[in-house]
Parts: C-alpha cells; sequence; structure tokens
C-alpha cells in the first residue's frame, strides 16, 4: 500500500468533512501552487505516474468507491488504494476546474488540458470525462513535451522502412497515410515526419485534434467544434493558405478524405492519420469512404501500418529457443529455426520485475509504384493487391514483428497478440 497516497487521502477526508455540501469550492490557482489537500492528492498521483513512465491516468467510479489505473507499457495496473465515493466527487470537480471545465454539467462527456510542472520539465495534460454509470470517469493522457516528441530515427523502423520514409519527406507530393488501431504510436509518427518536413522554406501546416505538441515554424490549426471549426472547415481555409505540405490529424470523413486527396493530387504533400487494419486495407477503407480507386492510386504515395508491443528489458532478458512442438513454432511458421535464439522477459530492480521497458514499433509499409498504381485503377482484389505488394518489396507486419523478437526488441509472447489482419 503507497502509505504516502493513504496520507493525503486521510487530509483530504479531513478537510471535506466539515463542508456542509460535502464538496469542497477551491479557487481556480494552478494546481502546484495550491496546497489543498486535493490539490496535493491529485499532484502526488500525476507525480508517480510520470515517474513511472505511465502514458495514461484512469480514475473510474465504481458502486463502493473508485479506482486509479496507470497504463504502462500498453497495459492497464492498479497503482493506489480505493478512493470512498463520498471524496470521489470533489476529485472530479478539482480536475474539472484545472481544465477549466463545467463543474456543473455531469451528464455530457467534457474535453480538456492543463499543464503540470514536475521538476524543471512541462507534462501536458489532456482530459477526458465521460459519464458511467457510478459517476464521472477520468482519463488523462500525460505529454512529456520533451521525452515524448521523438524523430524518424528513434521509432523502432528497419533500416529500409526509415530509407523509405525519408525519401517521402523529400518528394513535393503525395499523400501519405499512417495507419494502425488506437494508441498504436500513429500521432508520434506523424510528428516525427512533421519534424522532418519542416524547412525554412516550406509553409508547412497541420490541423489538429488536439495540438500535442508545439512545433517551432509549423503553422498548427486547433479544431474547435463549439465554433465549428472542424476538421473539413479548416482543411477549406488551408487549400487557400498556399501550403507546401499539410498535415491533418485524422481522416474522419468522407469530406476530409476527398480534400486530401484533392490537394495531393495538385502537387502538394499531404499526410494523415486512419484507423485500419493493415497498409494494403488501408486503400479500400479509402474507396468505402467513396474514394474512386483511380484517384487513390495516382495520389498515394505511401502507407504506413504500424502497432505497438512490449520491449524486453534489456538488463535482464533471458535467451532460449523454441521447441518445435510448441505454440511460438506454429506461429512462426516457415521462419521457425531450430537454433534461433529469442528471448523472455525475467525482471529486475530496473523495471521493477516486469521484464518488460516501455514498448516497440513493428511496421509494414507500402510503397504505391507503377505496377501497384496500375492495379488499384485496374480494381484488384485485396488478397492480390497484398501479395503484389510483397511481391513489389512489402515487409509484411508480422515478418517485421519476428525480426524484432529476433534481435530481443521483444518476445515472441507479445507480438503473438497482435491481430496482423490474416
Amino acid at each position: 500500500m503507497d502509505k504516502e497516497f493513504s496520507r493525503l487521502l486521510a487530509r483530504v477526508a479531513r478537510n471535506i468533512s466539515v463542508a456542509e455540501s460535502g464538496v469542497v469550492h477551491e479557487e481556480a490557482t494552478a494546481m502546484q501552487n495550491d496546497r489543498t489537500p486535493l490539490a496535493e492528492l491529485i499532484n502526488y498521483v500525476i507525480a508517480t505516474a510520470s515517474a513511472a513512465n505511465a502514458s495514461d491516468i484512469h480514475i473510474e467510479p465504481m458502486a463502493t468507491g473508485a479506482r486509479i489505473r496507470l497504463r504502462l507499457d500498453g497495459e492497464l495496473r492498479d497503482a493506489f488504494q480505493i478512493i470512498p465515493a463520498e471524496l470521489y466527487r470533489n476529485l472530479v470537480s478539482r480536475v474539472k476546474i484545472l481544465c477549466r471545465m463545467d463543474i456543473a454539467e455531469t451528464r455530457l462527456p467534457q474535453d480538456g488540458r492543463f499543464t503540470f510542472w514536475q521538476e524543471g520539465k512541462d507534462l501536458d495534460m489532456r482530459v477526458s470525462i465521460v459519464p458511467v454509470i457510478y459517476g464521472e470517469k477520468i482519463v488523462m493522457r500525460i505529454l512529456n513535451n520533451q521525452q515524448s516528441l521523438k524523430n524518424l530515427e528513434q521509432l523502432d523502423l528497419t533500416e529500409n522502412n526509415k530509407a523509405i520514409l525519408l525519401a517521402q519527406c523529400q518528394k513535393a507530393n503525395g499523400a501519405l497515410l499512417i495507419t494502425g488501431p488506437v494508441n498504436s504510436g500513429k500521432t508520434t509518427l506523424m510528428y516525427a515526419i512533421m519534424q522532418k518536413l519542416n524547412h525554412s522554406e516550406r509553409n508547412l501546416i497541420s490541423i489538429e485534434d488536439p495540438v500535442e505538441y508545439k512545433l517551432l515554424g509549423v503553422n498548427q490549426i486547433q479544431v474547435n467544434e463549439k465554433i465549428n471549426l472542424t476538421f473539413e472547415a479548416a482543411l477549406k481555409a488551408v487549400l487557400r493558405q498556399d501550403f507546401d505540405c499539410l498535415g491533418v490529424g485524422e481522416i474522419r470523413s468522407r469530406d476530409t478524405a476527398e480534400m486530401m486527396i484533392t490537394a495531393a493530387l495538385t502537387g502538394r504533400m499531404v499526410f494523415s492519420t486512419l484507423h485500419t487494419a493493415g497498409a494494403v486495407k488501408t486503400i479500400f477503407r479509402l474507396m468505402d469512404m467513396g474514394i474512386p480507386g483511380y484517384l487513390l492510386a495516382v495520389a498515394l504515395s505511401v502507407v504506413v501500418s504500424q502497432r505497438l508491443v512490449k520491449r524486453l528489458c534489456p538488463y535482464c532478458r533471458q535467451a532460449y529457443k523454441v521447441k518445435a512442438d510448441s505454440m511460438e513454432a506454429k506461429f512462426l511458421g516457415e521462419k521457425y529455426e531450430p537454433d534461433r535464439v529469442f528471448y523472455l522477459p525475467e525482471g529486475c530492480d530496473k523495471c521493477k520485475g516486469t521484464g518488460y521497458a516501455g514498448r516497440v514499433a513493428v511496421h509494414e509499409v507500402l510503397v504505391v509504384n507503377a505496377n501497384l498504381s496500375n492495379a488499384i485503377s485496374q480494381g484488384k482484389s485485396l488478397e492480390e493487391l497484398e501479395q503484389l505488394a510483397i511481391t513489389e518489396g512489402m515487409i509484411p507486419m508480422k515478418e517485421d514483428a519476428i525480426g524484432k523478437a529476433k534481435e530481443g526488441l521483444t518476445d515472441l509472447k507479445s507480438i503473438m497478440t497482435i491481430n496482423y489482419g490474416d
């Protein structure tokens, strides 16, 4: 049990017990300069999560109280003792104050953000609050503006895939799409591409919701649907802004997809993210959204699909050989080699006994060359396009994942959990 958290929770309880309404009303001042018990409690939770390199903090009400979980290496883990139900309402109100949300509104979702300063570094806290059956659930995403922002050299790309993306960043036109499920690192890769494209001779514009990192030299537009500044409205305006490169945080509608493809066809470089299960499947997803195949064949340049898996702790990983009759051997299939060394998580002080330290990205990168462009125009099937893509040099994600397991970056158990869309 976390003794410091228990002490702070007791202080909050004592403070709230004297309030007639059961709710503490506090000034909307900066949390780290406010010494009220609630401020100190939230301060402690965020500091603990940051020190553990958590990506998200989940605070969720239940029938008998509220629990706090941290997302560490992609998994949610209980982190503190249960918060009594009568105290949780106050904690929600405090978070709303920090984010300048409507404290009285408890029936509708709300989004906000605030900046937290810890030991000389800024933590940008992106907050989502949604109503659930026992109250309001809070999710706070921790964005460390110094540590989380990475370049292409830091994103676990193979030399071949990195060379493809670096070449794409030198092109003057075409569409580059980054795909994958939620929490697969799409935004991180998009920002790495923006950094590579960011030169003084280019007018680089991005449309984001939200702007997660502020990049000097990039004209970043924050979507605000409350005033009808949607992705579509911002994109229409940007098309008249004489841009060289355009990044759109996410393709959410047919209108956005159409305008992006049109921009790519006019000799501009555009890039965005999309939720799909694979690189080739992205083409069919866009066609489902109403984009004709003949336009995609001309406009698309590169599609990157990626996932995140657990990264093995380099200090304690243990080498072993896969047995021929095991599930791992079946998963490896033709890639199985009896003498090949793989690695297992062990656990040590450096990884806090988990055997893992962060996450590693696995990819497949589809280059739409002349042969693939012709096949798309001809309306080839998904299976035909995927086979042609491999023939033309695309390394399937499963093969990329196995390669990283061979390097000892991750373990077979972790990559066997990926949905490869087979």
